[in-house]
């Protein structure tokens, strides 16, 4: 089970026995049968299709037809960390289709978007880079359709602290859902620090678009600090101990390292956020993080009035 799956389960674990007491029963199913739509609401993740659309897309669709036939609420929960990529396939056959990061403006899913994604598109029109193998967002044209995207809670409601992805895969074999439960503060963020900054992100994306922004960010942060890969044990004491965390786009605009910088208690440095709605709504510019420009623009000024408050 992937962290994203994890992570969205968790909540529902976590309350299991407060939604029983006012009459909600939640099962968890990790193989399809057709009678476990025979339900109020059926909640099916992207994450449980995976790889398979590339190879049956007609299946799924066919699948999911019979799960809407049955169930009295057929629920499609893209739990990606971007808030582009919509299956729009799905919608047809779901009353509504939840999405853990969505677009503010709901209107923008009606436009094409080079490289699937709102930020992709922003470089390819305003700085001129192209991906070897071009793809592009599918409008939604119905309006019908653009009614079903709902937000969802998104990923943040888990352990991110430097075991809890393995405390979380505990579950799986001893369902005791304690073990799924979010990471306290690790590192209080008025405690002294000695790093100004740590930049631990990959760069490497077969994608130009997506790319781009990461390659840009480590070449402003070159001189700050490394940015080749260490040991997870390495990578939590450099977080605790700095006193900013640069956390570029990346196949989406969210990214693991943002929840990891808020249990070590460090400043979030951040692409801004304000285009999407999201669910506990951990993207406030000045509160929760610092935002800085898509082109970058204000970084240099902006990163160095972290360093100096």
């Amino acid at each position: 089970m992937s962290q994203n799956t994890r992570a969205f389960v968790a909540p529902l674990i976590a309350s299991r026995k407060t939604l029983r007491d006012i009459g909600v029963e939640v099962r968890l199913f990790t193989s399809a049968a057709a009678w476990m739509a025979d339900c109020d609401v059926l909640l099916v993740t992207s994450k449980y299709y995976g790889s398979r659309w590339a190879r049956d897309s007609m299946g799924i669709l066919i699948e999911l037809a019979e799960y809407a036939s049955r169930a009295g609420t057929l629920v499609y929960c893209d739990i990606h960390d971007s808030s582009g990529l919509v299956r729009t396939e799905v919608l047809p056959h779901v009353q509504m289709y939840l999405k853990s990061y969505l677009l503010v403006d709901r209107k923008k899913y009606a436009q094409l978007h080079y490289g699937g994604r709102l930020y992709t598109d922003y470089y390819y029109r305003n700085a001129g880079v192209q991906d070897r193998e071009p793809t592009f967002s599918d409008p939604i044209s119905d309006p019908a359709e653009l009614e079903k995207l709902q937000v969802s809670w998104n990923m943040g409601l888990a352990n991110y602290g430097r075991l809890g992805s393995r405390i979380a895969a505990l579950h799986a074999r001893l369902p005791i859902a304690s073990l799924l439960r979010m990471q306290p503060c690790l590192h209080q963020p008025q405690a002294r620090r000695a790093m100004d900054l740590t930049c631990r992100f990959g760069k490497e994306y077969d994608r130009e678009t997506v790319a781009h922004q990461r390659w840009w960010v480590h070449e402003k942060l070159r001189q700050w600090a490394p940015s080749g890969a260490v040991s997870r044990g390495k990578y939590f004491r450099e977080m605790r101990q700095a006193k900013v965390v640069p956390s570029p786009f990346g196949w989406g605009e969210f990214a693991l390292r943002d929840y990891e910088a808020f249990v070590c208690g460090a400043a979030l440095f951040k692409p801004d956020m304000s285009h999407l709605e999201t669910y506990p709504d951990y993207y406030r510019d000045g509160e929760t993080m610092v935002a800085h420009r898509w082109d970058l623009r204000d970084f240099d000024e902006k990163l160095q009035h972290l360093l100096s408050d």
